[in-house]
């Protein structure tokens, strides 16, 4: 069967749920993770939550109220905390070791790449 062949198929059977003649195959749901209990867990402020995320404040807060939710490595970086809060003392390590701010301190400029990294990629999964 070809891709093109392949690509219709599926395309004929998303028609097909979609309208309620055909039932998923499967149905994949992600846990948005609790944000309020992750940090009340690990001991740590907003502000630390936040610096470790490589986020601000006021995404951290809107986490936390549901009013909006981590998507993309940040809830990966989440899911993985919640699933092993280890992990949050290791990216805490990398972050205070990478810190922009006492690289600004010593050379009095903090570089744009520093600022940007401040939470490494996730484990693979």
């Amino acid at each position: 069967m070809s891709i093109f062949n392949e690509l219709q198929t599926s395309l004929e059977e998303a028609i097909s749920i979609k309208h309620g003649k055909a039932q998923a195959s499967r149905t994949t749901r992600h846990e948005v993770a609790d944000v309020k209990a992750i940090r009340a867990a690990l001991h740590v402020s907003q502000a630390e939550f936040a610096k470790a995320m490589g986020t601000s404040v006021v995404t951290i807060k809107s986490w936390k109220t549901k009013r909006r939710n981590p998507t993309g490595l940040a809830a990966k970086v989440l899911a993985t905390i919640q699933d092993n809060p280890s992990y949050f003392s290791e990216r805490m390590a990398t972050v205070i070791t990478s810190n922009p701010t006492n690289e600004r301190r010593e050379t009095g400029k903090t570089s744009r790449a520093n600022a940007r990294c401040a939470v490494p990629p996730s484990p693979k999964f």
